[in-house]
């Protein structure tokens, strides 16, 4: 008990210092991109591929630390919008085109990412923060482009299913990617609340990297746990769990070494 007082003492300590931290680089944020505005400006009037160089990584650059300075904000819970009716597809046909466009520079290195979207037309839109949804999806997209180092094919999927398919899937876990028999895959669940009697939108953001070590699986959603030493925040997943099960969803994450990673967010849809 006292452990448990301790912790979430901690975590409140943590959250108020990242809203601190999380104000001060919105200001500083605000100026760089005033820069890279302006270095947009100057490029209409010349052809330097060095400007366009460096326009790219400067982009790619604050893209990151708003989405860096936004996951910790969320964290600290000093962002809270209403959920609204929204399209998921919109805001999925945006996380594409956002991760596309930061992965020129890496084409220019080498590394190539197919990024393939498998969206249904006919899924209902579901009442949530398409703002957090969004941030979501990045973070997801940006790990898995992150976990294919030389390289790979990254996939968005989404499709409608019942609550019955869901525990299915929470339960087992195996509807493994490539193969419900292969013993290589491992899985985790993080479940929000009760799992609801209505149909739900699944959405499975698939990669064939370098996996995760089945020891650091029951860790993943932990804030500020990370793989990448220090390139990784542990802010992103912490992120992503917040958004999903506040919305009553559920998290089901496949993993295996030199396979590759699925998470698949299962999320209820509306009633209205």
């Amino acid at each position: 008990m006292q452990d448990e007082l301790h912790t979430r003492e901690r975590l409140s300590a943590i959250g108020h210092a990242m809203a601190s931290v999380g104000h001060c680089m919105k200001n500083m944020l605000t100026g760089l991109k005033g820069g890279v505005f302006l270095l947009e400006r100057t490029m209409e009037d010349t052809k330097d591929s060095r400007l366009s160089d460096a326009h790219l990584l400067l982009s790619r650059s604050t893209s990151r630390i708003n989405l860096l300075l936004l996951n910790m904000l969320d964290l600290s819970r000093e962002r809270r919008a209403g959920a609204v009716l929204t399209s998921v597809q919109g805001i999925l046909d945006e996380t594409v085109q956002v991760i596309r466009a930061g992965l020129a520079v890496e084409r220019e290195n080498g590394k190539e990412v197919e990024i393939q979207a498998r969206l249904d037309p006919a899924i209902p839109m579901v009442r949530l923060d398409p703002e957090r949804l969004y941030r979501a999806l990045l973070n997801l997209g940006l790990n898995a482009t992150d976990a294919m180092p030389s390289g790979g094919r990254l996939l968005f999927e989404t499709r409608g299913t019942s609550a019955q398919e869901v525990e299915a899937s929470l339960t087992g876990g195996f509807d493994a990617p490539d193969s419900t028999l292969d013993p290589a895959w491992r899985f985790v669940v993080m479940r929000g609340s009760q799992l609801s009697s209505v149909r739900h939108l699944r959405i499975d953001i698939r990669d064939n990297g370098t996996g995760i070590d089945p020891e650091n699986l029951q860790q993943l959603f932990r804030p500020f746990f990370s793989t990448k030493s220090s390139k990784g925040t542990g802010l992103g997943l912490a992120a992503v769990c917040q958004f999903v099960t506040e919305h009553d969803g559920h998290i089901l994450v496949l993993s295996a070494l030199n396979h590759g990673t699925r998470f698949t967010l299962f999320l209820p849809e509306s009633s209205e």
